[in-house]
């Protein structure tokens, strides 16, 4: 009997260890909710008062998020960088341009500026294929001037023309 546990023991072995890969190598996968779906504090899944909420300003320039803007472009080796536009607009309204995942940090009435810049950049690696986008994005907030996020797109320019907040 000993012996016959020992011989499938060792025949079990390797797809044990195949298995084990399999679930070390496969990416994490979590459900998250859509930008625009009605998500309640009840739901557990957002906080009750986000970290970041509207102030009511003061804000940083227009100017400080356009230069920063360039050089985190320039730093992802975008080509040829051009500042295409600048809105000062809110957390919610860039959502729905970029139709992404939102961070729970910031609260969707936030004052931010969202800086578009043009070029080819290629994004990608690692687990993810290799893309080419010819527009980075990158949101800014408008009190602190701290990068909120930035992303790759194809989307067209986002509407609007108010680059600086109404005080």
């Amino acid at each position: 009997m000993q012996a016959w546990i020992r011989r499938n023991s060792l025949a079990a072995l390797p797809l044990a260890v195949g298995v084990g890969l399999l679930l070390w190598i496969a990416p994490i996968r979590a459900e998250r909710p859509a930008a625009h779906e009605g998500i309640s504090a009840d739901d557990g899944l957002v906080p009750a008062r986000p970290a970041l909420a509207r102030t009511g300003g003061p804000y940083v320039r227009s100017s400080e998020a356009w230069g920063k803007a360039f050089h985190e472009a320039t730093r992802r080796h975008v080509v040829s960088p051009r500042v295409e536009k600048i809105l000062a607009t809110t957390y919610g309204e860039v959502l729905n341009w970029t139709r992404s995942g939102r961070t729970l940090e910031v609260g969707l009435d936030r004052e931010v500026y969202l800086v578009t810049v043009r070029g080819p950049v290629i994004v990608g690696g690692g687990r993810h294929p290799l893309s080419s986008f010819s527009r980075t994005y990158y949101v800014y907030d408008a009190p602190t001037g701290r990068l909120i996020e930035w992303g790759a797109t194809i989307l067209p320019e986002p509407e609007g023309s108010q680059s600086e907040f109404r005080r």
